[in-house]
């Protein structure tokens, strides 16, 4: 939203109401991927959120803490391959 690009309330609802589901499969794909012990997108993803929130002022300490357990998780990965 405060780069210019707000989500539609219905689709936000649709998947609040998908996410929330009490026996849902749906995971997240980088949970899937950490699950799997494969890479994961944390420098597209949640660097690029976190560097958007910054450059916007917005506070962004949660994203920080995700990205840097998906950092170590990284480091580690790559040790064992």
């Amino acid at each position: 939203t405060a780069s210019g690009h707000p989500p539609a309330r219905d689709r936000i609802m649709e998947y609040l109401e998908l996410l929330t589901e009490v026996d849902s499969t749906y995971t997240a794909s980088m949970l899937r991927d950490i699950r799997a012990g494969l890479a994961t997108e944390v420098n597209h993803i949640i660097g690029d959120m976190l560097t958007r929130g910054n450059e916007k002022k917005l506070p962004t300490s949660l994203l920080g803490i995700a990205y840097s357990h998906l950092q170590v998780y990284e480091q580690q990965r790559m040790k064992l391959n």
